[in-house]
């Protein structure tokens, strides 16, 4: 289980050492602005494989900020009974889902932490009421949401290699995501099978 800390100073101080900066080069920083986003945001400890978000409207999503660990986004389709990954998030990368948060679609990803560490969030209302308040902070938003549009259009490109061929520059291009998780979790990210993506593994003669 997630623990949320509600120890405001510890907060602030988590504000000011990581996500503050972040923000920095995306925002102007005033006293005001910061009591507000501090006001908005949550920090929690999470585990493993915790689940962050699943489907759902976009009242219920969240805007997430990994301070130590790596998390991953999928799409599970009831049909096959199986999970396709969607996107790899670093640490410090600001997680939300694009067409939920400035749109108004519902959700259609699963969220969930691959590293444990600690989280920042911010619900998507709450965001969306600084974004109205905040020329400079909806600004921002569209800088990353131009970001995750670059990171997508590269993941298409490397969805259309030959299955070979993507799984060597998939590895080579994620080392710390290879290290971090399973040979499944990595197979679900390359739209292979568990099966194929092992057969590939010992064709180019790497281990998990």
């Amino acid at each position: 289980m997630s623990q949320i800390s509600n120890d405001v100073d510890y907060k602030t101080e988590v504000l000011n050492k990581y996500l503050l900066p972040a923000l920095g080069c995306c925002v102007e920083l005033d006293s005001e602005k910061l009591s507000d986003i501090s006001r908005f945001v949550k920090l929690q400890d999470v585990i493993k494989y915790q689940r962050l978000e699943a489907p759902g409207p976009r009242e219920e999503g969240a805007l997430w900020f990994p301070l130590n660990g790596m998390i991953h986004s999928y799409f599970y389709s009831d049909d096959r009974n199986s999970r396709s990954g969607t996107r790899i998030w670093a640490k410090r990368d600001f997680i939300f889902d694009d067409a939920s948060l400035l749109v108004g679609n519902s959700r259609s990803n699963y969220l969930e932490v691959l590293e444990p560490g600690q989280v920042l969030s911010i619900n998507y209302m709450d965001l969306i009421k600084l974004m109205d308040k905040y020329k400079d902070i909806a600004d921002g938003i569209q800088k990353l949401y131009i970001q995750h549009a670059t990171y997508y259009q590269k993941r298409s490109s490397l969805m259309q290699q030959p299955p070979i061929k993507r799984v060597k520059q998939f590895r080579e291009e994620n080392p710390m995501f290879i290290r971090s998780t399973s040979q499944e979790v990595q197979s679900m990210h390359l739209n292979l099978s568990h099966r194929s993506y092992m057969s590939y593994l010992s064709k180019l003669k790497v281990g998990g």
